[in-house]
This record gives C-alpha cells, structure tokens and sequence, in this order.
C-alpha cells in the first residue's frame, strides 16, 4: 500500500485534503467553536469561573486576531475533505518573532468530532508544513494543554517534540 508521503506499508493511506483560506462567515463559525473550548481547556487546567475563562478566551483571540480572517502573518484554514468534499476541521497557524527568530505557531487545530482518528488532523499538518515552507520558515511550535494525551501522541508521531515543560501540583487535592 502507497501512502500519500510516498511511503509503503500496512498503513492506511492518509486522506486527501485542502486547506482552504477562511472566509468572514467560516471565522464566525470558527469562534462559535473556538472560544468555548479555550475557554473550557483554561477553566480545566487554570481554575477560576466560567464567566472568567469565557472572557480570557475572548479576550486572547480579539488580541491576537484583531482583524479576525485578515490579520497579518496569520493563516487560519478550513480542512477541507477531498474525498467527503466537506468540511472537517480548522487550523490556524500564525508567525511568531522568538528570540530575534521568526517561526510558525500552530493556535489552534480541531477537526470534528465525526472525523477524528481518521488521518485528517496528520494530513492537515502536513500541508501546514508545506506552507511554512513556501513562507520560508523552517521551524513550526505549538501548545499543548497538558491533559491532551491524544493530541500529545499525534504531536509526537508528527517529530514534534518537547522544548519547555511546566508542572503544576495542586495542593488542594487530597493525596
């Protein structure tokens, strides 16, 4: 069996996508989606309220995106199926200036619950790393929410790998 990447073996072959520049209307349906679940994966892993978290999430994505679809050195996609010819997924990748560096830095991917596990979220980074590459970036970080071991393995089968870590304990819990 022949993959996409070229590659042989008892793989399956990885979906065919398209990543697709977001319009007005894909980014409003984009942070109907997106807002509430930073919001939950802040409140998850920060604390604090709801309302809080709801605010913070909000906040972060007005100042990182302050003209939403067309801010500058920001890339947001929709993963568009080949094969399904739908939608199914986003990803948004950004340029970031590390230590006098430019990089790319993948915000946000999320592919809908109905298609995970399926090769899109792999396909999607692989055409993300095409892109950086016609941007002439040759370097691509990320976040990772530390209860996200599923998206940690995907990370890590992609030759992601650890360049910080924080810890955190939390002493109200009982032992």
């Amino acid at each position: 069996m022949r993959s996409e990447d070229g590659t042989t073996g008892s793989r399956k072959t990885r979906p065919t996508i398209e990543l697709r520049a977001m319009s007005a209307a894909d980014f409003e349906a984009f942070e109907r989606v997106t807002i509430p679940r930073y919001a939950a994966d802040t409140l998850r892993t920060d604390g604090g309220t709801p309302a809080a978290a709801l605010d913070y999430a909000r906040e972060s994505l007005a100042k990182l995106l302050p003209e939403r679809e067309a801010t500058r050195d920001h890339f947001l996609y929709t993963v568009h199926s080949v094969e399904h010819d739908a939608a199914v997924g986003t990803i948004w990748i950004g340029i970031v200036t590390n230590k006098q560096r430019r990089t790319a830095y993948v915000f946000d991917v999320q592919i809908a619950a109905a298609h995970r596990r399926r090769g899109f979220a792999t396909s999607a980074f692989r055409a993300v790393e095409a892109r950086v590459r016609e941007l002439g970036l040759t370097e691509i970080g990320l976040h990772l929410f530390g209860y996200n071991e599923a998206a940690f393995r995907l990370y890590r089968q992609l030759g992601y790998h650890a360049s910080h870590i924080s810890m955190v304990k939390s002493l109200t819990a009982e032992i």
